[in-house]
């Protein structure tokens, strides 16, 4: 009987703190079960080789997959994984003329502007009214000056009309006015400095593989 009085009084006391707290209970169940699907993923996130950032007045989504494996194509496993994954992170800006709502060119065009000041992100992919619209002195690389003589490359830019590689993504309705810039870095300040210059020796790589015309 008395073992039965313990487990009667510690069920009741459950009981009642549940009744009490169960708010409480299932709050912090699901701040655990966030934090806990957080660390997963942190630790089973892909190791990319390179990200790039694509942006301009054309709708990327529906032709994500097929950009991103022709980019593959030009690129290495630069972190020795076994396998070459590239982060491509497109968004849209529209020019004045084509946007219907403002708004989102805003929010996007200040995105971009972060990540040319704090992201590690080295090539970009911009089409002519974006280019414009960022104030672009210094902020990128002279190709021209190692490849002045190769067709497409023009002061900072590598323009893809009429190149191989604008053949290689074979999207029929992909805008002639898009170019490959690679970011300057001299003025980049970053706890992680080696790392930075790391990605920007196999981003300047892979740009000069897209330049050449050297892929798989």
């Amino acid at each position: 009987m008395e073992n039965n009085s313990k487990y009667d009084s510690v069920k009741n006391k459950l009981e009642n703190f549940f009744y009490h707290y169960k708010w409480i209970v299932m709050i912090l169940i699901i701040v655990i079960s966030i934090i806990i699907i957080l660390i997963i993923n942190f630790f089973n996130r892909p190791s990319y080789d390179l990200t790039v950032l694509i942006v301009g007045d054309y709708s990327f989504l529906s032709e994500y997959d097929r950009i991103d494996q022709v980019l593959k194509e030009y690129a290495d496993d630069y972190n020795n994984d076994g396998e070459i994954l590239i982060e491509l992170v497109p968004f849209t800006i529209q020019d004045e003329e084509n946007s219907k709502n403002p708004y989102p060119n805003a929010l996007n065009l200040s995105k971009l502007m972060a990540n040319l000041t704090l992201s590690t992100t080295v090539i970009y992919i911009i089409d002519d009214y974006v280019y414009d619209s960022i104030g672009t002195e210094n902020a990128f690389i002279n190709l021209e000056l190692e490849y002045g003589d190769i067709y497409g490359v023009k002061g900072d830019k590598f323009n893809i009309e009429n190149t191989e590689f604008l053949e290689r993504l074979n999207l029929q309705n992909f805008p002639k006015d898009f170019s490959i810039l690679i970011r300057n870095i001299e003025d980049f300040s970053d706890k992680n400095k080696e790392k930075v210059i790391l990605n920007y020796n196999n981003s300047k790589k892979f740009v000069n593989n897209i330049i050449t015309n050297t892929h798989k």
